[in-house]
């Protein structure tokens, strides 16, 4: 499913991020940021910094703990085994 979301006011981009963590952490829902599309009149006067601070935010789902770098690399080993066991199937 893709949602897409068009903002007038760059301002209320903190609001709007405000209500989408309390919906993620009430309802458990998996979110991400593909990209972000500006348009001609926005471009200039966008705040890249309070952007890259936001998508610098630690990037832990709902109740999931960090991971250390080697249970990282084997959770990664794991999905990479299963899903080629799954194309194979």
């Amino acid at each position: 499913m893709e949602l897409i979301l068009r903002l007038k006011d760059e301002s209320k981009l903190d609001a709007l991020l405000t209500t989408l963590h309390r919906f993620i952490k009430t309802e458990g829902v998996d979110l991400s940021v593909e990209s972000l599309q500006l348009t001609e009149a926005n471009e200039a006067n966008f705040n890249w910094a309070k952007w890259d601070e936001i998508m610098s935010r630690g990037k832990l789902r709902p109740g999931q703990l960090e991971m250390t770098e080697e249970e990282e690399i084997e959770f990664i080993n794991q999905a990479v085994k299963e899903t080629r066991a799954a194309r194979r199937a």
